[in-house]
């Protein structure tokens, strides 16, 4: 199509990838080029375009190395909700297929204060050609908000502020991000645009939630089901029907991997498609029970720094606390999460695992295992 509007979309998506994907002028310019910088040039006709455009090679290294000197931030205190935020340059860098990821405009949800301040954003994309279904468009032509691409960054990796959108804004936003999204057509310019920014989100996600994770104090499994118990004679006999593993690292090991069939067949009736089931040991004051609790992917992201899953897990009687996950391998033990984050407020989850290679990935699956109160 060569309408107007497909023309802008075009060249709007052509933009946004070189302002995504490219280097900062301080890395290509600069006069040391590492290999990284030597692979992205030769596969990205953008940037050597530029570079065979600079007339004055000498006057480019010098402003590169201007540009990499550290300029003083502004100050704009804490981030709040409604405003619009730029992360820190320093969360970019190199990730996969020699692309630089350059840190973007971000939304703020809401702010979480436990276990350690974070801020929960939404992506937001400065050029209105590329909007589509799910999207919510900001004043002053500040572009709009992704409102299917939202994830948790440490309030340390968040910059100056832009600007400050209306309450009503807000709560749309708000609302709209914890809806499943609507599907684009695939190999379409909004289906492409969605995965590079879902691709980046992820980059970025995965490198703040490891710092934020790292300055958490909590053991690896803060809440225990009662201790003293033979769990798995215990299981059989509570729930006859369940299907145990045969091996298991640990009681939390075989509490996730075990499947109890009369807990998920209620659910499977109430089923939209789309959902798996993870097992939830409710606490009790007489001790605790298993729950089948539906969650949903939204994101799956792989990069240098690891596997990124998010998603969300669908309110029950049951309020999870924790959550502990594993990727499930063909042939190979359970490998367990790096890195786990549970939102509690939204029921929305982060795991980020490391060491898994790219079939594993294509042919694994996740396994959660959530601990919660009864409500």
């Amino acid at each position: 199509m060569n309408d107007p509007a497909s023309i802008r979309m075009k060249i709007a998506w052509q933009n946004l990838f070189s302002l995504r994907t490219c280097p900062p002028d301080r890395i290509l310019f600069s006069a040391d080029r590492d290999p990284l910088l030597e692979r992205h040039i030769e596969a990205c006709p953008f940037c050597a375009e530029r570079l065979s455009a600079a007339e004055e090679w000498s006057a480019w290294e010098t402003l590169g190395s201007r540009l990499a000197e550290a300029s003083p931030a502004a100050e704009h205190g804490a981030p709040a909700p409604g405003e619009i935020r730029e992360v820190k340059a320093t969360l970019g860098g190199w990730g996969p297929s020699n692309r630089y990821y350059n840190p973007p405009m971000v939304f703020i949800l809401d702010i979480e204060a436990s276990p350690e301040p974070c801020a929960r954003v939404a992506q937001v994309c400065g050029d209105a050609a590329l909007m589509g279904p799910d999207d919510a468009a900001l004043p002053e032509d500040k572009g709009f908000v992704e409102c299917w691409n939202t994830y948790a960054l440490a309030l340390e990796d968040i910059g100056r502020r832009w600007g400050q959108a209306p309450p009503e804004i807000l709560s749309a936003v708000q609302d709209a991000a914890v809806q499943a999204p609507q599907p684009v057509p695939e190999h379409s310019i909004l289906f492409f645009f969605r995965q590079l920014e879902l691709e980046l989100a992820g980059y970025l996600a995965a490198k703040s939630v490891e710092r934020l994770l790292s300055k958490q104090k909590s053991p690896a499994h803060p809440a225990m089901p009662p201790a003293g118990l033979a769990l798995r004679a215990f299981l059989q006999e509570a729930y006859p029907g369940a299907e145990l593993p045969e091996h298991a690292a640990d009681d939390y090991e075989l509490l996730a991997f075990s499947r109890f069939p009369e807990l998920e067949t209620p659910l499977a009736a109430d089923d939209k498609g789309g959902w798996d089931r993870a097992n939830c040991i409710c606490l009790t004051t007489e001790g605790f029970e298993v729950q089948a609790v539906p969650f949903q992917v939204d994101l799956l992201s792989q990069s240098s720094t690891g596997l990124l899953v998010a998603g969300k897990i669908r309110q029950t009687s049951c309020l999870p606390q924790t959550i502990h996950a594993w990727w499930e391998r063909p042939g190979a033990d359970p490998l367990p999460a790096a890195e786990h984050e549970l939102d509690r407020g939204k029921s929305l989850f982060r795991i980020v695992f490391r060491g898994l290679r790219e079939t594993e990935v294509q042919n694994g699956t996740l396994v959660l295992l959530l601990v919660g109160d009864a409500v």
